[in-house]
């Protein structure tokens, strides 16, 4: 919600750079960033129950002084992130980075002194989400029966996506120990792929004017209804399940990849400037000795784009309801797919548009009647962990 919550301030009557915009939220206590993140919550969330209305009215307000404080005509962001920006940001190692980063400066002096913005920001970001929060906020998610706010997300990322992240405790190989559901979303990774190889197909002859044409519009409806689908059982008939775990998954995220996406100053203070976020925190993870993930660039694409993709099909906007805007040229959607595509192949490993280009009749009876596949997925076929 940061990142989108800055991009809302650049948009504002007064437009202003990213990083003014990033710089005066960095300024913010932790006090006033808990309220704008509370005031997020309760507009994306009016049918969820509030569990103190006072502090839903002082959340609004300090909100409102907050915003009015960079300029006129500025609002929280509607949409938040789904769940899949907070998994593919995650599976970068930045929190785990972080983590080591918030150890050393606090608990050591290895590092330079820090300055005064970055021990602010040491401060916001303890506050926030590395303390235990008040009962009625919408941060305290963990406590005596769930103490542990990385495995929360786990438990949350499996029942919702069906996936687990790509390292084990403290960013290293192994498996992080979180209870895993018995229901979960195992199908969604299986349908994704199969909606991008099928949108593959689409824009590899979006083009042609004679000839065959493998494009399977029926298939891109199917698959979009399907995904849409599994998402939706796993959230229940009012949308509230797992509703907290997802928006405090994202805000997290989004507050660590704001700090990577300008030259914040913890980022000068441990002499990682670079110009992309990628390289930002490469250079962090080798101050603190923990390598990012090497697809660190495709992680960050991704969440992005995944998020905007998924809340549109959970939501069954007019933008998916037409197969050919996945893939025509000069479509809302398509320049979005192209690059999903791309980085969806470099993290899983897989070449999702050789794979497509493989889609002959032979195969395409193999998946089932006109393209489709079974709703019966083999457990093989749906990837354990993004590598």
């Amino acid at each position: 919600m940061f990142l989108q919550l800055v991009t809302a301030m650049m948009a504002a009557d007064q437009p202003k750079s990213f990083e003014e915009a990033a710089r005066y939220l960095a300024k913010q206590s932790a006090a006033d960033l808990s309220h704008l993140v509370e005031a997020t919550w309760q507009l994306k969330n009016e049918s969820f129950p509030v569990r103190d209305p006072y502090h839903a009215r002082e959340s609004q307000e300090a909100a409102r002084r907050v915003l009015n404080g960079f300029g006129p005509g500025i609002g929280l962001p509607e949409n938040t992130d789904h769940i899949a920006y907070a998994y593919m940001v995650e599976n970068t190692r930045i929190e785990e980075i972080f983590r080591r980063v918030m150890v050393s400066f606090l608990g050591t002096e290895i590092f330079n002194t820090p300055s005064a913005e970055t021990v602010q920001w040491l401060d916001q970001t303890e506050r926030l989400f590395f303390r235990e929060q008040a009962p009625f906020s919408v941060l305290a998610t963990g406590g005596d029966l769930r103490p542990d706010k990385g495995a929360i997300r786990r438990n949350a990322y499996h029942r919702l996506l069906g996936l687990d992240l790509n390292h084990g405790p403290g960013g290293r190989p192994g498996t992080y120990p979180y209870h895993r559901a018995e229901v979960a979303n195992t199908r969604f990774a299986h349908f994704f792929q199969q909606l991008l190889q099928a949108v593959s197909v689409g824009i590899q002859n979006s083009s042609n004017s004679s000839g065959p044409n493998p494009t399977d519009d029926f298939q891109i409806t199917d698959l979009v209804a399907q995904i849409g689908d599994s998402l939706r059982d796993r959230r229940g008939p009012d949308m509230v399940n797992l509703a907290r775990e997802e928006f405090v998954a994202a805000a997290f995220m989004s507050w660590l990849h704001l700090a990577i996406s300008w030259e914040s100053p913890v980022v000068r203070d441990l002499r990682a400037t670079a110009s992309t976020p990628t390289e930002r925190l490469r250079r962090i993870g080798d101050r603190v000795r923990l390598n990012a993930h090497q697809d660190t660039r495709s992680f960050l694409e991704l969440g992005s784009d995944m998020s905007t993709l998924l809340r549109s099909i959970e939501l069954n906007l007019p933008v998916v309801q037409q197969p050919e805007a996945f893939y025509t040229r000069g479509s809302q959607l398509r320049p979005l797919m192209d690059r999903m595509i791309h980085h969806w192949s470099h993290v899983t490993g897989t070449d999702v548009r050789a794979m497509a280009t493989r889609l002959d009749d032979k195969t395409l009876r193999a998946l089932g009647p006109s393209g489709v596949p079974s709703r019966a997925v083999p457990k093989e076929a749906v990837p354990a962990r993004i590598r």
